[in-house]
């Protein structure tokens, strides 16, 4: 089984990758193999951090390979990562047998990583041989889409272009960028989760999945999520930012994708 963790960004993929990694029948790449992407003995090293070693939490520690997105990784065997293309055979070809190699020492058959943003359909189709599921998360896109003017995402170097900007042209910009994602995601064999039932019951929201993929779900990884403290910001915590009038062009410019979704308008 291939499973691509995949989403708008600023979705929770990040999160739920980071918790669905823990999962002991699955290999991945790590945080190493964007340094090493060449190196698939590294992911025997996965399990110090799906087995807790020496009974520590190692999410959060710098150096230890962790469940990465892996952008070095991908660039490596496709220099334009972003787009489809022009695939080059031979990446394609090493890139296959990098994911296999990973497998057979890891002694795992099945493989999870985490992608954002463009669906990068083709790639995926010809590295897997269309063989995976996408696990796309979503998110009030609302949230995802202030959560992208807090990070200034685009401006992080350039804090006074973002200043001259008004709140109309933000939420204006960064909807068309989420609506690309969206628009993008829908040629993707996918499974949709929301972050939001992640957050709210997350025993509930894995037990039904791993249900619905016919996977265990083992106690030690049940433990793991029943201990994780999360935190969830939601809409009615960043409307309160907003005034009616921003709250109305929300609405209006994201009101195809909030009702596709099921969010309430």
């Amino acid at each position: 089984m291939n499973i691509i963790i995949h989403g708008p960004g600023r979705s929770g993929t990040t999160l739920f990758n980071k918790m669905f990694s823990y999962h002991p029948d699955f290999v991945w790449l790590s945080s190493w193999h964007n340094r090493f992407p060449n190196q698939a003995w590294l992911g025997v090293l996965n399990t110090i951090y799906q087995n807790q070693w020496f009974g520590k939490d190692w999410s959060s520690a710098r150096h230890i390979p962790k469940p990465a997105e892996a952008y070095g990784f991908w660039t490596h065997y496709f220099q334009h990562f972003i787009t489809d293309a022009n695939l080059e055979p031979e990446k394609v070809e090493d890139c296959k047998k990098f994911i296999k190699s990973l497998k057979q020492i890891s002694g795992k058959q099945n493989f999870v990583t985490k992608l954002t943003g463009n669906s990068r359909k083709t790639i995926l189709d010809e590295v897997f041989d269309r063989d995976y599921l996408v696990l796309w998360i979503e998110r009030d896109p609302r949230v995802v889409i202030s959560s992208y003017m807090k990070q200034r995402w685009f401006y992080k170097n350039k804090p006074k272009e973002f200043a001259k900007l008004s709140m109309e042209e933000k939420i204006k910009f960064y909807a068309a960028f989420y609506k690309k994602h969206f628009d993008g995601a829908q040629l993707l064999d996918r499974k949709i989760l929301k972050y939001e039932d992640l957050c709210k019951e997350p025993l509930v929201f894995f037990e039904n999945l791993f249900n619905d993929l016919g996977l265990k779900f083992y106690d030690s990884h049940r433990t793991i999520i029943k201990d994780w403290d999360l935190k969830t910001v939601s809409w009615d915590d960043y409307s309160k930012k907003y005034t009616l009038k921003e709250i109305e062009l929300f609405n209006s410019t994201l009101k195809e994708e909030l009702n596709a979704l099921n969010y309430t308008i």
